[in-house]
């Protein structure tokens, strides 16, 4: 389940669990608020129907969000600060749910902030399959070393709508785009680089004259720097 998977990044990135006693049949649901040291205020309520369809997630949207807000607001171990900053993470399956369904809910203004991550069955099992044999956390360096793998050709290969369309890469992109505290950091390229990849592209000719340029003074005269490019 991806609540699941949510679960395990919520807690490896200092949130806590927080009891509850609320029990929705046909539904898991998890609250978690931020450890003190995070010196934070908000909630994330995590929703996900454990018999898919287009149905129970409407189900969540008319009554169930309405419902929660108002029994978790009163529970004594729920901060005050829960009403104005608390947001409702709903999983639910892509095939089963529509995007006009998916806007509809997550331009409601009311009770909830509401964020929607959809998922394929291939992107669970994919998941689940490099968690288990990387043994990973999930914490927010390994998610970045996930999205910066093979040097970005897997962000290339995802963008070009190739192979990563359906694996374990395209869900937690889409994790990242909806949970506001993980932080994702570009891969650093460093100059020496930059300049191996410029080589690579340039035939004998080219390189000597790239080698060459890189020799030319930038204070000298706009002549000199004329008189060197002309003989290069």
């Amino acid at each position: 389940m991806l609540s699941e998977i949510l679960r395990n990044i919520f807690i490896n990135h200092k949130f806590a669990e927080v009891p509850t006693n609320l029990n929705i049949d046909n539904y898991k649901l998890s609250i978690f608020k931020p450890l003190p040291e995070l010196e934070k205020q908000e909630y994330f309520a995590i929703i996900e129907s454990l018999e898919q369809s287009e149905a129970a997630t409407h189900f969540i949207f008319d009554e169930l969000s309405d419902l929660l807000f108002e029994k978790l607001r009163t529970l004594d171990n729920i901060e005050s600060y829960f009403i104005k900053n608390c947001t409702l993470i709903i999983c639910c399956e892509k095939s089963k749910t529509s995007n006009k369904l998916i806007l509809s809910i997550e331009e409601d203004p009311y009770n909830f902030k509401k964020n929607i991550i959809t998922y394929t069955n291939g992107e669970i099992t994919s998941l689940n399959e490099i968690i288990n044999t990387q043994e990973l956390n999930l914490t927010n360096e390994q998610i970045n070393n996930i999205i910066n793998g093979e040097s970005g050709n897997l962000f290339r290969s995802f963008k070009e709508k190739s192979s990563n369309i359906n694996s374990y890469y395209s869900l937690i992109l889409k994790i990242v785009a909806k949970i506001p505290f993980i932080t994702y950091t570009p891969a650093k390229k460093s100059l020496h680089d930059l300049d191996g990849d410029i080589e690579k592209e340039l035939t004998k000719e080219q390189q000597a004259l790239y080698l060459k340029s890189l020799d030319i003074d930038l204070n000298a005269s706009d002549k000199e720097i004329e008189a060197l490019i002309l003989n290069l």
